[in-house]
């Protein structure tokens, strides 16, 4: 299992709470230990990017691990492992941010200009 990032310590095998990703949601092709990067480990969370090697798609999965059992929640996604990396450690878009964008863009008619139609 490759595991790079520097938030999640390497894990040898493949852990019970990965297992229930065994097979490429679009493919069925079973994952190879080597197809998983855990991106980030967070006590009994752990979000891991996973590689078909056989079609090449890609799932980002997060793994949530409680006294009630093992649960996942996947999407399939065109982010390279390191595409995950830079979007978890970029800041969060507030809703000010948000806004004084709007606001800007309404100042200049930009906004009106881009869903608008062209004729």
């Amino acid at each position: 299992m490759k595991n790079k990032s520097a938030n999640a310590p390497e894990m040898h095998g493949l852990p019970d709470e990965l297992r229930l990703m065994q097979h490429c949601p679009l493919c069925k092709y079973k994952y190879e230990t080597n197809d998983i990067f855990v991106v980030e480990e967070r006590e009994e969370t752990r979000l891991a990017h996973i590689t078909c090697g056989q079609c090449k798609n890609a799932v980002l999965a997060v793994i949530v691990m409680s006294r009630f059992g093992v649960s996942s929640v996947g999407v399939v996604t065109d982010l390279c492992p390191e595409d995950v990396i830079r979007a978890r450690n970029r800041l969060s878009i507030s809703q000010d941010d948000v806004l004084s964008f709007y606001s800007l863009l309404e100042r200049v008619n930009i906004f009106e200009k881009l869903i608008t139609p062209k004729r």
